[in-house]
């Protein structure tokens, strides 16, 4: 499908798109947690996740990670929990990860996905318009074989009318300069680094 590999070892690695919104879409469990505390995972990663778009992005992450390592371990669960919280679920949290908080069009993603004749992953417990439904709608195309030329324009624009947008959208939030380790803002900056990188294949095809 493109001359990259979306971040796969060949040997069942997780699709990109489904470790980013498992991140993005609920407080990390147990597993996820201790992997992304851990510096070595994430210098694992960079072999497969990094190019020019995301260079800047992973450099973020790995800041945030060696913060995380402050954190007591048996206090970072809890930690982590209250961080995504304060970024993405209270009131006057600063990033919001839904089209919807900021006047955005959502709702969209069952129509891409019927028309790119792909079984999504979406979450049916969260928002239609949530940025990890998103993320997880996309995960099919990993296995998307030779898309036509109307699949492709079909990706493109649902690219940039929906998780490019909404991702741009949390980052340019005023508020969005946070407190804690900063590692969810990272998150989000991968996304759309990753994101872009992944469109800018579609264009080149």
């Amino acid at each position: 499908m493109h001359d990259h590999d979306h971040g796969h070892d060949g040997q069942g690695s997780m699709p990109v798109y489904q470790f980013l919104g498992n991140i993005l879409g609920y407080p990390l469990d147990e597993t996820l947690l201790y992997n992304v505390s851990d510096p070595a995972f994430w210098a694992g990663l960079r072999e497969s996740l990094e190019n020019e778009r995301t260079h800047d992005a992973l450099d973020h992450v790995e800041a945030a990670v060696a913060k995380l390592a402050d954190i007591p371990e048996d206090h970072r669960k809890m930690a982590m929990d209250a961080e995504y919280a304060q970024t993405f679920l209270l009131p006057d949290a600063p990033m919001p990860p839904l089209e919807s908080a900021y006047g955005l069009d959502g709702g969209t993603i069952y129509d891409v996905a019927h028309e790119l004749g792909v079984e999504t992953s979406i979450q049916r417990f969260l928002p239609d318009d949530h940025i990890a439904n998103e993320l997880f709608m996309l995960v099919p195309l990993d296995y998307l074989q030779q898309p036509s030329d109307e699949q492709l324009k079909t990706l493109a624009a649902f690219f940039e009318e929906h998780p490019l947008a909404l991702l741009q959208r949390m980052l340019d939030n005023e508020q969005a300069e946070q407190d804690g380790s900063g590692f969810y803002r990272a998150i989000v900056e991968l996304a759309l680094a990753w994101l872009q990188w992944d469109l800018d294949a579609f264009e080149g095809n």
